[in-house]
């Protein structure tokens, strides 16, 4: 697995870090300091989440609309949507 996956699944939870700190959104949802985890939030409450480059983008829309579906199925209000895209 390449780098830059291993560390987007380790963001979101997926796949777990030996030791270290994530920060997500000023919120520490992973610690591991000396063999001791200290947090570790599960994925489906780290509000993380990523597209892959292949697979399961939508090829008839762009960058911009593959990232608004994703959080539209949040039901977030158009502007929230906007701010995070």
């Amino acid at each position: 697995m390449e780098a830059k996956n291993t560390l987007l699944n380790v963001i979101a939870g997926i796949l777990r870090a030996d030791h270290g700190t994530i920060v997500t959104d000023n919120k520490v949802v992973f610690e591991k300091k000396n063999g001791t985890s200290h947090v570790d939030v599960p994925p489906e409450r780290r509000g993380v989440g990523f597209v892959p480059q292949d697979y399961a983008l939508f090829p008839h829309v762009g960058v911009k609309d593959n990232i608004e579906i994703g959080l539209r199925t949040m039901n977030l209000s158009k502007a929230e949507v906007k701010r995070r895209v």
